[in-house]
């Protein structure tokens, strides 16, 4: 699935550019990241089920956390050396030592980086409070991250230490999922239809990663249950149902989405993440295999966390940051950095469980 994710990586980039980024057809940028999390959902159920690696929990957290704050610290690495960005710039758009602390936190730990979407500096005082709409704000803390689009890690985070437990439980499960529902919701009742609500609140984005789990058990059953003969015919009715929705995409992309009520966006967007859950099983099935394909979904993990940083390095040059250059440095830097942030996240892992085993052995001494 490296080519799914590196096309919706790239309809984020697209959508970051503005009018410079008009030059392929994508999807939108909150449709995307959620897609992401769909996907996610599908690999994490796969391999807490299928790789005896993660039988016990702590590796799973060790070396997941380690999957993604190599590629974050990397990026941010790429951002001091190359693109030379003016640290205290970041941090001052926290006016006092309440904002100033959460930018820093959240650009170290990334826990924190959604919240600043939820958060104004207070009027008077050493801190910050709650907003429901941060784009109204006069100073929005979210220009102190970095990485913008890093707010999504801890969204990502968050679902990683809960899949244990919810794979775990059926009934925890259909709780959370029905939670996350009941969360929408009261949200949208109570906020309206916007940002951070829309994409970035976790408990309203949970319900895409069970999803993405519940993808995964179509999948299993597919590949367990079903001989080998009858996969195919399978997978050509999988592919038919795909097929018909996106001509349907067609058919709501031709006429306005305003004029016909059933039509709207979030039909739209409902149909889309449908269609993942139907396809995933078979994208992995034809790609499971594919070395290519899985550098392709290592490679869009960078993509997605650099772009921004080296659309301004193309600007500090005196270029253009259009599409097309940003999305080539992007590839190009991420697939000659691999081996190198493969590096990293191997010595995290190792210190990470060389760090468990001294606290597993000290806790078994008498005091």
């Amino acid at each position: 699935m490296g080519l799914l994710r590196v096309f919706l990586a790239l309809s984020v980039v697209a959508s970051h550019l503005g009018s410079y980024g008009k030059f392929m057809p994508a999807v939108a940028p909150d449709l995307a990241v959620e897609s992401f999390f769909v996907i996610s959902g599908f690999y994490i159920a796969l391999i807490l089920t299928e790789n005896p690696k993660y039988k016990k929990s702590t590796t799973f957290y060790i070396r997941r956390f380690a999957r993604i704050f190599s590629g974050y610290y990397f990026s941010l690495l790429i951002l001091f050396c190359i693109v030379n960005i003016n640290l205290p710039s970041y941090v001052n758009v926290g006016e006092n030592i309440g904002s100033k602390s959460l930018i820093i936190f959240s650009n170290l730990f990334l826990f924190g980086s959604d919240l600043i979407l939820f958060a104004e500096q207070m009027p008077s005082g050493i801190g910050f409070q709650f907003t429901p709409y941060f784009p109204q704000e006069s100073q929005q803390l979210w220009q102190g991250l970095m990485i913008p689009q890093a707010w999504s890690l801890p969204l990502e985070l968050s679902f990683y230490l809960l899949a244990p437990f919810l794979l775990k439980s059926k009934k925890l499960m259909i709780f959370t999922f029905c939670f996350s529902i009941g969360s929408r919701i009261l949200t949208m009742h109570l906020f309206g239809d916007q940002n951070p609500f829309w994409n970035r609140f976790f408990p309203n984005e949970l319900m895409y990663f069970q999803l993405g789990i519940i993808s995964y058990f179509a999948y299993r059953e597919i590949t367990r249950k079903s001989k080998k003969a009858i996969r195919l015919p399978l997978i050509l009715v999988y592919f038919l149902l795909a097929m018909m929705v996106l001509e349907y995409f067609k058919f709501i992309n031709k006429y306005s989405l305003g004029t016909i009520p059933i039509l709207n966006i979030q039909n739209y967007k409902f149909l889309f993440i449908l269609m993942l859950v139907f396809i995933m099983p078979i994208l992995f099935l034809l790609t499971k295999s594919s070395k290519f394909d899985r550098t392709l979904g290592d490679c869009s993990f960078i993509v997605y966390l650099l772009h921004s940083g080296l659309a301004m390095l193309i600007f500090k040059l005196g270029l253009t940051p259009s599409f097309y250059n940003v999305v080539i440095l992007s590839l190009v830097v991420a697939a000659v950095s691999l081996k190198l942030i493969r590096k990293i996240e191997d010595s995290m892992q190792n210190f990470g469980m060389y760090v468990f085993k001294i606290r597993k052995g000290t806790s078994r001494k008498p005091h």
